[in-house]
């Protein structure tokens, strides 16, 4: 059985396991529970001494009132304003600083953040699926962009939220179009289509919005990212371009997987509408990033993958140096302690044990039966990785904010850790805040719904006890969390 047999295999059992629906399949921990709403429907509820995060302006407003029904803010007025507000409910927030709830722009929230095997694993994963869904509401994570998922997963976890059987964000999921041999078409069981040359575009973009799709992923990966290593099939510029004019006349957007300047550059030959990850084989050139600007693109950098797949390896000379080491740094001392907070018991061991094995150079230096991060080929991208996304970022080019949770030591919703990474590299918590908001608002069109706390729109907030704009350390654990006007978190 070679590797993607195995990897078939392992998504099929999976599957299998989180649809059983028989009484043995039990979880290690119970779901979630919200707490009482505080209103009924078409009552009227009043936050008051709220400190409210301008993420425009990188700015407070300090004792104002939210008044908030039917899940939309209705108004928002000082403190101390001597009109008199009718409310059917007050809730005073002490003064708290109160966000937009954050948008995740790059996650997978039906797969376990690790490798599993075994039946008791395939248990646990059925029930992580539910825990990516509940721990985004209580990092205040309201909103999710995802980039791939097993569909049939997807489908459930959504109608379970749809039906308030657990607690989880608003969900905007894609479909994936590539060529026979590419990144996509070796994952199995994801929601995909092969597209073979350019007259094949149109028609994978049209089955795609005809599956539900919110929006097409393309990729540009010339290698597996786990080991062994082997080359894979890309997509030419002509077929890329045809997937995003037919999509563009669609009202759809093509976001595209790339590491590398070869696909930074073809996918901005091609149109792309949204570049996820970042090129980290060399530092993008004044004249690239121009080009980037004028296009209108996004970029969504997923700083956390940095951080997840970066490894020593014999030989690497750049281990140890300069903001790598930093980040090796804060991962020793967060990673254990989140692994325990986002995962169940033995998905959290199991990850927990990956981490030390893949800490050992020697690791990599062997064959292994289960999927192994391709350290060798990240060791040595990690600077480039971060002065491309500085790069970007001082050139004012569009940025949103996503961690890529889902993959192997990453959760979807740890938000408040890709923005503070970001600040780790030398971008303003006011600036990450603004990104994770109303720049991921604007990217998925709907700005005029989220993004900001603003009157008209949905009343999505996340409430933290210290200031977000001080360190992005403080948007780690909010203390409420409201999805539409319903209070879903109470610390």
């Amino acid at each position: 059985m070679d590797r993607r047999e195995f990897l078939k295999l392992v998504a099929l059992l999976s599957a299998n396991s989180v649809f059983c629906s028989c009484n043995s399949c039990t979880s290690s921990t119970p779901r979630y529970v919200r707490p009482a709403k505080l209103t009924q429907p078409g009552e009227k509820l009043l936050l008051t001494n709220a400190t409210i995060i301008d993420v425009l302006n990188g700015t407070v407003k300090e004792k104002y009132q939210i008044l908030v029904q039917g899940g939309k803010i209705l108004d928002l007025l000082p403190w101390n304003d001597e009109a008199l507000i009718s409310a059917d409910r007050e809730l005073n927030v002490g003064g708290a600083y109160v966000t937009p709830g954050l948008i995740n722009a790059h996650c997978h929230m039906t797969i376990p953040c690790s490798v599993v095997t075994g039946l008791d694993y395939f248990m646990s994963w059925r029930r992580q699926v539910e825990r990516n869904a509940e721990e985004c509401i209580k990092h205040g994570v309201t909103t999710v962009r995802d980039m791939l998922a097993f569909p049939g997963l997807l489908c459930g976890l959504k109608e379970k939220i749809a039906k308030e059987e657990i607690a989880g964000p608003r969900i905007i999921s894609s479909y994936a179009l590539d060529v026979k041999g590419g990144y996509g078409d070796n994952m199995p069981f994801i929601q995909s289509q092969q597209v073979r040359n350019p007259e094949e575009g149109p028609e994978g973009v049209r089955t795609a919005i005809d599956k539900g799709a919110d929006l097409i992923k393309i990729f540009q990966q010339p290698v597996s990212l786990v080991l062994p290593e082997k080359e894979l099939q890309l997509m030419d510029v002509a077929t890329i371009r045809a997937i995003c004019e037919e999509a563009e006349r669609r009202g759809k957007i093509v976001a595209m997987h790339h590491w590398e300047i070869a696909g930074f550059d073809k996918g901005l030959a091609g149109g792309v509408s949204s570049f996820e990850h970042m090129a980290t084989d060399g530092h993008l050139t004044e004249e690239r990033i121009k080009g980037f600007l004028d296009s209108g693109a996004y970029i969504v950098p997923t700083v956390t993958v940095g951080l997840a797949l970066a490894y020593e390896t014999h030989g690497d000379s750049s281990w140890g140096k300069g903001l790598l080491a930093k980040l090796v740094e804060e991962r020793s001392r967060l990673f254990p302690g989140m692994a325990h907070e986002y995962l169940e018991t033995d998905i959290a061991e199991g990850l927990l044990k990956a981490f030390e094995n893949y800490s050992d150079p020697d690791y990599f230096e062997s064959r292994h039966l289960l999927p192994t991060v391709n350290a060798p080929w990240f060791a040595g991208r990690v600077g480039p990785y971060v002065d491309n996304i500085k790069g970007l970022y001082e050139a004012g080019v569009p940025m949103g904010c996503g961690n890529d949770g889902g993959i192997y030591f990453v959760f979807p919703g740890a938000m408040g850790l890709e923005m503070y990474l970001l600040e780790v590299i030398g971008i303003k918590p006011a600036d990450s805040l603004r990104m994770a908001t109303v720049e991921n608002a604007r990217l998925l069109g709907m700005e005029n719904e989220l993004g900001t706390i603003e009157e008209g729109k949905t009343a999505d907030l996340a409430v933290f006890e210290k200031n977000p704009l001080e360190t992005a350390r403080n948007m780690f654990n909010p203390i409420l969390v409201f999805r539409g006007g319903r209070l879903v978190y109470r610390a």
